[in-house]
């Protein structure tokens, strides 16, 4: 059985490159919006302007590692306002 979903906002963790790099492709290609997270920030940007999405350089190894423009631009896309 497939799984199917409506295109949305795909966030891809590592997807400057390698598989990661694919996924955001393939995603792309079927009408998601990308955000490409890697802590290689030229390669995050690099796929993300191939994908016309949105990259960010992000360090899942730090708590602190999720950057404010990342949060921001998901928040906006998923139509979320701050309070």
């Amino acid at each position: 059985m497939a799984i199917t979903h409506s295109p949305g906002i795909a966030v891809v963790i590592g997807g400057g490159n390698g598989i990661g790099a694919a996924c955001c492709r393939l995603m792309r290609g079927r009408g998601w919006t990308v955000v490409t997270a890697d802590n290689d920030a030229v390669a995050a940007r690099a796929i993300a302007a191939e994908t016309e999405g949105y990259g960010f350089e992000v360090d899942v190894r730090d708590a602190y590692g999720l950057d404010i423009e990342l949060w921001a631009t998901l928040t906006k896309e998923a139509g979320i306002e701050r309070q």
